[in-house]
């Protein structure tokens, strides 16, 4: 059974607190997190409106699940990998292991305060191919990230985003 569930350690009690439908999306991926806003968000790797996967927001004070983007290929790019994160411009940020210009998935970008999406970065192969797992910022203030394809030897890579320029700089391949 799909949903957002609570569980109270001190009590050992498993609240269900709420569903997904096919229209908000399913299975979800990743971790939930909560937002500077109060709201925790998420991930669906496909179902939604499109088929490819939902950001949502699951509000704890309402217990609704509200669908915030849905991807839709190749402008959204398409099945969310891994867990978002909120980088220090309270931006939310993550990938998709497909869509986007190539079919390689996209590193996109969420402002939960305007609901503005904007996808920052196509892969292309020689950047990264298929992104899996999560992104950290590190105490640069850059983003960081691995493809498990691509790069120069086919193995993935390890790559950086500056938030500042938008741009992305491939720093290692994977051998």
């Amino acid at each position: 059974d799909r949903g957002v569930f609570q569980y109270d350690p001190l009590n050992k009690i498993f609240t269900k607190k709420a569903a997904f439908s096919t229209n908000t999306g399913g299975p979800p991926v990743g971790s939930l997190i909560q937002a500077n806003d109060g709201k925790m968000y998420g991930t669906t790797y496909n179902n939604g409106p499109i088929g490819g996967g939902v950001l949502y927001q699951f509000d704890p004070l309402t217990n609704i699940i509200t669908t915030k983007v849905s991807f839709d290929g190749t402008n959204k790019g398409s099945q969310p990998s891994g867990k978002l994160l909120q980088a220090t411009d309270g931006k939310l940020y993550g990938m998709t292991k497909y869509g986007g210009l190539n079919n390689k998935g996209v590193l996109f970008q969420y402002d939960a305060a305007t609901n503005i999406f904007t996808k920052m970065v196509d892969f292309n192969g020689g950047n990264g191919a298929l992104p899996v797992g999560g992104l950290i910022q590190a105490s640069d203030g850059k983003i960081y990230g691995m493809t498990p394809e691509g790069g120069l030897f086919t193995y993935g890579v390890l790559f950086q985003y500056d938030i500042t320029t938008n741009t992305l700089v491939k720093k290692l391949d994977f051998r």
